[in-house]
C-alpha cells in the first residue's frame, strides 16, 4: 500500500496544498498584518482539504492493515488463500480494487500485481443507473489449484521441466554389481500464453462495488482458460482412451489402479475429470455404510470427481495424479486507466500461464464410459 499510486498522489497533493496554505499565511505575515477575509477563507479551504486527505490516508492504511492481518492469520492456520483475505489466486485483492476505484475516480492510471457507486458502461442491464449489487461470489475453482497440480512461479517468457519414465522394479544386486542407471529424464519446453479480460467502467466510481463483480467475472474467465489448458494437456498425456466395456465401473477402477501403481499413491490422491454428463455417470454409486457415505457425489472409488466442459471429450473420462503434473503461473496483475481521447475508463486483469507438463509418464489414463458405437 505504501508504494501505491493512489497513496503517492494523495501525499503529493497534500504537499501542494500545504505549500499554498503556507504561502497565503506568509503573504500576510510579510506585510505585518492579519489575513484578509479572502485569505482567511482560502486558508480554511486549504486546511480542510489537508484534513480530508489525512483522513483518506488513514482509512487506506487501516484497510491494508486489516487485509494483511486477515491473510497472515489464515496463513498461520495452514489454510489455502481465501476470498476473505483478498488472496484468492485468481482474484485481484480487495485493497487493490479499492485503489483502482480511487484512481478511476481521480482520473489516474493504476496498476497492481498480487503477492503469490460505480456502473459498468457496457451494453444491456449493466449500464442501467441506480442501486448496484456487486455480483461477486467466492473465488472460482479451477482444476490446477483445486486438484493439486504442482504450481511453479513463472518469471520469464518460457518454461521447461524434466519428464521421467519410471523403470520397472528389479531384483537387488550384490556388492560388486552396479545399480540400475536411470537416465530417462527428458527436457520438456512449455508454451506460455496470457489469459485475461477487461471491461469499461464509469468515470464516476465512488466505491468498488462494480469492480468487485467484474473482478469475479474476470477470475471466472481465467479459471475456465486454465481448465482448458490443464485438461487439454492431461488428456493429451493420457493418449488413446481404453476401449469401452459394458462394466463401466470396473473399467474406471482399473484405470485408477493403474495410475495409483505408477504414481505410488492412494486412490484418494487421484482425480477423475470429464464432462458433466460423463462424471454424473459415476455419481450414482453410493456407498451403503462407513464414513464415506456422504461423499459419493464427489468421489468414485476414493478418487475425487471434477466435471468441466473445458478440454474434455464426451464419452470419455481421464484418471490422473495431479502431483505428477506441473504448471508455471504468474500472480494476477491488474490495471485501470482513462482514455484521454474520450474520457472512457477501462479495468482489466490477467496472468501468464504455461501449458501443463507431465513429470512422470503413465500417471494419466483415459477411459471410454459411453459406447462410441
Amino acid at each position: 500500500m505504501e508504494n501505491s499510486l493512489v497513496v503517492k498522489n494523495l501525499r503529493a497533493r497534500r504537499e501542494e496544498v500545504m505549500a499554498e496554505a503556507r504561502a497565503v499565511q506568509g503573504t500576510a505575515e510579510s506585510f505585518g498584518r492579519d489575513m484578509s477575509g479572502g485569505e482567511q477563507r482560502r486558508f480554511g479551504e486549504l486546511t480542510a482539504e489537508v484534513d480530508a486527505i489525512d483522513a483518506r490516508l488513514t482509512k487506506l492504511k487501516e484497510s491494508a492493515d486489516r487485509d494483511k492481518q486477515a491473510a497472515d492469520a489464515f496463513a498461520s492456520l495452514g489454510g489455502n488463500p481465501s476470498r476473505e483475505s483478498g488472496q484468492h489466486p485468481l482474484l485481484v485483492s480487495t485493497e487493490h480494487l479499492r485503489q483502482h476505484a480511487d484512481a478511476i475516480a481521480s482520473g489516474m492510471p493504476f496498476g497492481a500485481r498480487e503477492e503469490f457507486r460505480a456502473t459498468v458502461t457496457a451494453s444491456g442491464d449493466l449500464s442501467s443507473p441506480g442501486s448496484w449489487a456487486t455480483g461477486a461470489g467466492a473465488g472460482p475453482r479451477d482444476l490446477a489449484h483445486w486438484g493439486g497440480v504442482k504450481i511453479a512461479q513463472l518469471d520469464g517468457v518460457s518454461a521447461s521441466m524434466p519428464t521421467y519414465t519410471i523403470p520397472a522394479g528389479a531384483a537387488g544386486v550384490n556388492e560388486t554389481t552396479a545399480h540400475t542407471e536411470i537416465d530417462a529424464a527428458a527436457p520438456l519446453t512449455l508454451t506460455v500464453t496470457r489469459s485475461g479480460a477487461w471491461s469499461k467502467v464509469s468515470a464516476a466510481v465512488g466505491a468498488f462495488d462494480s469492480l468487485e463483480g467484474l473482478n469475479y467475472m474476470h477470475a471466472r474467465k481465467r479459471a475456465r482458460d486454465l481448465d482448458l489448458k490443464v485438461v487439454t494437456s492431461i488428456v493429451t498425456a493420457a493418449s488413446t482412451a481404453t476401449a469401452f466395456i459394458a462394466d463401466v465401473d470396473r473399467n474406471v477402477r482399473i484405470a485408477l489402479a493403474r495410475v495409483s501403481d505408477v504414481a505410488a499413491v492412494d486412490n484418494s490422491d487421484l482425480v477423475v475429470v470429464g464432462t458433466p454428463a460423463d462424471v454424473a455417470a459415476l455419481q450414482d454409486q453410493s456407498p451403503s455404510n462407513g464414513e464415506d457415505v456422504g461423499s459419493f457425489a464427489t468421489r468414485f472409488a476414493g478418487a475425487r470427481l471434477y466435471a468441466t466442459a473445458q478440454g474434455t471429450t464426451a464419452g470419455t473420462v481421464t484418471v490422473f495424479h495431479p502431483g505428477s503434473f506441473r504448471i508455471f503461473l504468474t500472480s494476477v496483475q491488474s490495471a485501470s486507466h482513462v482514455d484521454p481521447a474520450d474520457g472512457s475508463n477501462v479495468f482489466g486483469s490477467w496472468l501468464h500461464a504455461s501449458t501443463v507438463g507431465q513429470e512422470y509418464v503413465g500417471t494419466a489414463v483415459a477411459v471410454e464410459v459411453v459406447d462410441p458405437g
